[in-house]
């Protein structure tokens, strides 16, 4: 970890020879690199901070739920598309219920600013009903896929069920 942190500590332009020294070892840590390189990840505690503000307490439970709904959506299995989408769906959740509550906020006021929020808040609206779309299209067109291909992508392709290997006992019948 300290090599980690020299690699970082050194001036712009001499990153590279200095993770050189110490072998690359953040480029090996990939969960590190994964998951300070995804930007939607980060857009997504953008709003959430800003949802929160200083609040600690609901900055985390933001966090908490947006992460369960992003589960819930994703699904079991998703391919890197439906996780993609999945994520757009959760940052427009984010999004569309922060203009709700500014706007519930300023109810009573009708200003400039406030016709400005409502156009912010309906494209996020727009934007959010659109990842939704996408994604139920996605999911309608790509087919399903099957538990033994599921079992053999998470077996990394080495599934120990082999189906066409199981020899079937003489004299059972098979109704079709």
């Amino acid at each position: 970890m300290r090599s980690w942190l020299a690699c970082w500590s050194v001036p712009n332009g001499t990153m590279r020879r200095s993770c050189q020294r110490c072998g690359g070892c953040w480029m090996r840590r990939r969960s590190l690199w994964r998951r300070s390189g995804d930007l939607a990840l980060q857009a997504r505690a953008s709003w959430v901070q800003l949802a929160a503000g200083s609040d600690l307490f609901l900055a985390e439970a933001l966090s908490r739920q947006a992460a369960a709904l992003h589960q819930e959506v994703a699904g079991e299995s998703p391919s890197p598309l439906e996780r993609l989408l999945a994520e757009q769906v959760v940052i427009g959740w984010l999004q569309v219920n922060y203009y709700n509550c500014l706007l519930a906020q300023k109810r009573r006021e009708y200003t400039p600013p406030q016709s400005r929020l409502l156009q912010q808040h309906d494209a996020a609206q727009r934007r959010y009903l659109a990842a939704i779309k996408m994604l139920a299209t996605i999911r309608k067109l790509v087919p399903a896929r099957s538990p033994v291909e599921i079992a053999g992508r998470y077996a990394g392709g080495r599934s120990r069920l082999r189906l066409h290997e199981a020899p079937l006992p003489a004299g059972v019948p098979v109704v079709n």
